[in-house]
């Protein structure tokens, strides 16, 4: 967490003191506190749920609680996983026809951490300049 440098690095005394405050709060604070979010949020059956900790797209409401209530074993590449039940349905409610690329200008590329291999076996990790794929060389849009 911030809290350790945030206490005694931040200019004002009250910021000061609310860092100190959130160092003091262990894991197990914050393991409580999120169970106890969880325990008002699924008092109510609802038609759509959704994880706390993570933002949802295209402004929904959440996804099918009924998603999640049934799981199925998947082999993929000689593994087994445990998957929704109705992962075609999900996905095609995310995508579309998840099958079919989309046309290259409606491609998203999401930035990347760019690694580089240098010759003397030691590695560093930059952000690449303008968020392109890197691989070697720098991918087309």
């Amino acid at each position: 967490m911030w809290s350790a440098v945030g206490r005694t690095a931040s200019p004002t005394r009250i910021q000061r003191c609310a860092y100190n405050i959130l160092y003091q709060l262990t894991g197990k604070h914050m393991a409580d506190f999120y169970k106890c979010l969880q325990w008002c949020s699924n008092r109510k059956k609802t038609e759509y749920v959704r994880t706390l900790t993570f933002p949802l797209p295209k402004h929904l409401k959440g996804y099918r609680r009924e998603w999640y209530g049934r799981y199925r074993e998947v082999t993929f590449e000689g593994h087994s996983f445990l998957v929704q039940a109705s992962y075609k349905e999900w996905l095609e409610w995310e995508f579309g026809d998840y099958n079919k690329l989309p046309p290259a200008e409606k491609r998203k590329i999401h930035p990347v951490t760019m690694i580089r291999f240098p010759a003397h076996g030691s590695i560093s990790q930059t952000e690449p300049k303008d968020k392109e794929l890197y691989d070697g060389e720098q991918r087309q849009r």
